[in-house]
């Protein structure tokens, strides 16, 4: 209608010189579209996504507007093209003039006299390419997330729960484990929730004690989980301070002091001159914490200090039967010194001298006894930790001493109460070396309360994320499992059994081992109660899901066929209908001077700046949505945190699929419109032109 409205004048004028301002930008729709996108966007980032909790904080719901942006941004960057490609390709016209040859700035002044009509072609290759990126990085981002999910909850290639196995015989049914072929390393891991003393708040931290050796060959760990470690053995590395207790690698016996074998008896001289006895009701009792060959701690009592009002304190020898050797087996090792008060009130602060401990035959006088620890070696001895705030103190002084050059003073601030305090020698470094979680700082020293014993771990090393620890909220400690249960049992507490074992099954490079075969032998070697999971049939039922990328690939690939069939009939019938429409302009070149070559690669160059434009510009458009829209799905359908985090993944193969179909069809317009330029006949075309 608003042609034929139009004298032949005008006509044949807006046919040489088409309108280079469309109506969108002539009236500036599209900078109202971008504050519409301004305001969608600024919403987004309010909420923290697509989704958000209900006003109550019990549910969640979705805003159905906000769904809208992805496509606004599309349609915003259409918009754009359109604005911005017209004066790049003056621009690239007036290189031309200066630099380039006649037949690419006769393409290129061309395109810059209708821009409007390959701007639009070049918003379609746009739109492809952006939808193809799009799509591959949004599914693969989808799978790999629900992939790693899978991995990080499951924890270990094969997980053994429901197992328990006696303290006794659990390193030979670990050894008979381990036999089995196919099974690569056992690793056994112990979950607790426990209360940090020192800035861990009231919150419980999550304990998580592992054999430090093998966990990295049985365990799936990111390196973007820990910014102190790149891969979970080297993360792991301050927790193999000691040997590994496993059956396959050495044993270590404790360390202590050690008990001659022809000793019946134990004494200990005690000072008590810095007690108050006025203040005592009641004297305060010591005992000796024992080890012997076989890892077996025991105690043995040291009796009461004989306090007086009325008569000076001076030294005490304290003397203590050793347990009989036929439950505890010889040679014997002393870890530890213990003293509590047995009064309600406890005893007020004061300090104790200890000093020669010795080792005494059989007989009851105190002579030919044999003094196995003079207490004059500093770094020896540590105090326990306690619940008090003021720590326990020890100092190697003269003072101390009975006989020799030193003694070791202890000394208390908070009431000595029903609680066990005293000196130990740890079974390695003290405080325990630990891996701490999210909140915690290296070098950090924390109490962990065990029931009624304390463990005090510094932290080596933390980390983000740790498998199986799914909740973000709630922090976590990693401890070498046999240097927490040596020092549980020899402060008096009892050693803790593993819940569960991380099994690897090794990979055989001749494929001759069955995953299935492995899993039914360890089934055959356990109690019919106990459970395994099989991580990569976890992860292969994860990745089936359709509604978490699950068999999307098929369905991207469709989409990407139809978009290029779609450009292919476009660019095709552009192509055809640009020949036709400027036969005049090629006719008149060909007259000019131009040859038939240059002809084709006007055409050449007309068809790839076009999709230069459109598959550059589209890709950036596709990466920065994807990369934007994936940012807001790192929540689950209850609202909480996905754990691990997402990383962005995009599938390059479907990626140069993308590319390839949408090179093909430029090409195939290019094809089309040279046979449509072969087919012009100039003659005619001069000869009827108006």
């Amino acid at each position: 209608f608003g042609q034929a409205r139009l004298g032949i004048l005008e006509f044949l004028r807006s046919r040489a010189r088409p309108a280079t301002v469309p109506f969108l930008h002539r009236y500036y729709v599209d900078v109202l579209l971008l504050v519409v996108l301004g305001l969608l966007f600024w919403q987004l980032q309010g909420r923290g996504g697509f989704i958000g909790r209900a006003v109550s904080g019990t549910s969640l719901e979705l805003d159905i507007t906000l769904l809208l942006a992805p496509a606004l941004i599309l349609l915003a960057a259409a918009f754009l093209m359109l604005r911005i490609l017209p004066p790049l390709v003056r621009i690239l016209a007036w290189l031309a003039k200066l630099f380039g040859s006649s037949w690419a700035t006769f393409t290129l002044i061309r395109m810059a006299r209708d821009p409007l009509s390959h701007g639009s072609l070049a918003v379609i290759v746009m739109l492809a390419a952006a939808l193809g990126v799009f799509g591959s990085a949004f599914q693969s981002t989808l799978s790999r997330s629900q992939q790693e999910q899978t991995l990080y909850r499951v924890g270990g290639d094969l997980v053994l729960t429901g197992v328990s196995f006696a303290e006794s015989r659990r390193e030979a049914q670990l050894r008979e484990l381990m036999e089995i072929p196919g099974v690569g390393a056992i690793s056994p891991i112990y979950r607790d929730l426990v209360r940090m003393l020192d800035g861990g708040g009231a919150a419980p931290t999550s304990l998580v004690a592992v054999e430090s050796v093998t966990l990295p060959e049985s365990s799936w760990f990111r390196e973007d989980f820990s910014t102190t470690a790149n891969n979970l053995s080297e993360l792991l590395v301050p927790l193999r301070s000691v040997g590994s207790r496993l059956p396959t690698l050495s044993r270590q016996l404790s360390s202590g002091i050690p008990i001659p074998g022809t000793a019946e008896r134990l004494g200990l001289w005690v000072n008590a001159d810095n007690l108050d006895s006025g203040l005592l009701s009641q004297p305060p009792a010591f005992w000796l914490r024992l080890v012997d060959t076989g890892g077996r701690y025991q105690n043995a009592e040291l009796g009461h200090l004989d306090i007086h009002s009325d008569q000076p304190v001076g030294w005490f020898f304290l003397e203590a039967e050793l347990p009989d050797r036929a439950t505890f087996e010889p040679p014997f090792n002393l870890v530890s010194i213990f003293v509590s008060s047995p009064s309600v009130l406890g005893m007020p602060p004061g300090s104790i001298y200890f000093d020669d401990l010795t080792a005494l035959p059989s007989t009851p006088q105190r002579v030919g006894g044999t003094v196995i620890e003079h207490f004059d070696e500093p770094a020896r001895w540590v105090a326990l930790p306690h619940r008090g705030e003021n720590p326990d103190r020890i100092e190697i002084t003269g003072r101390a001493a009975r006989s020799g050059r030193a003694g070791l003073r202890f000394s208390w601030t908070d009431t000595l109460s029903g609680e066990s305090r005293g000196i130990l020698i740890p079974p390695g470094p003290f405080p325990l070396p630990a891996i701490g979680g999210p909140g915690s700082q290296v070098g950090q020293t924390v109490r962990i309360g065990v029931g009624r014993q304390l463990v005090p771990v510094s932290i080596e090393a933390v980390t983000d994320y740790f498998p199986t620890m799914t909740s973000s909220s709630r922090r976590f400690i990693i401890v070498s499992l046999e240097e927490y249960n040596d020092y549980l049992r020899r402060v008096g507490g009892a050693a803790v059994s593993p819940g569960e074992y991380w099994v690897n099954v090794a990979h055989d490079a001749a494929d001759i081992l069955d995953r299935n075969e492995v899993i039914a032998a360890l089934k055959g070697s356990l109690h019919p109660s106990a459970r395994i999971l099989d991580r990569d049939l976890a992860v292969d039922t994860a990745q089936r899901n359709p509604l978490a990328g699950g068999g999307w690939n098929g369905l991207t690939i469709l989409s990407i066929a139809a978009l290029s069939l779609a450009v292919v009939l476009t660019l095709g019938t552009h192509a055809v209908l640009s020949v036709v429409d400027g036969r005049v302009d090629l006719t008149v070149a060909r007259a000019l001077g131009f040859s038939k070559m240059q002809v084709l690669l006007s055409l050449v160059l007309e068809r790839s700046v076009i999709a230069a434009f459109g598959i550059i510009s589209g890709s950036v458009v596709g990466y920065l949505l994807s990369r934007w829209v994936l940012n807001f799905l790192d929540a689950t359908a209850s609202g909480r945190d996905i754990v691990p985090p997402v990383v962005f993944t995009a599938d390059i193969g479907i990626i140069i699929l993308t590319f390839i179909c949408l090179i093909a069809a430029a090409v195939l317009a290019v094809a089309l419109a040279v046979v449509s330029a072969r087919r012009l006949r100039p003659s005619d075309i001069l000869r009827t032109v108006e």
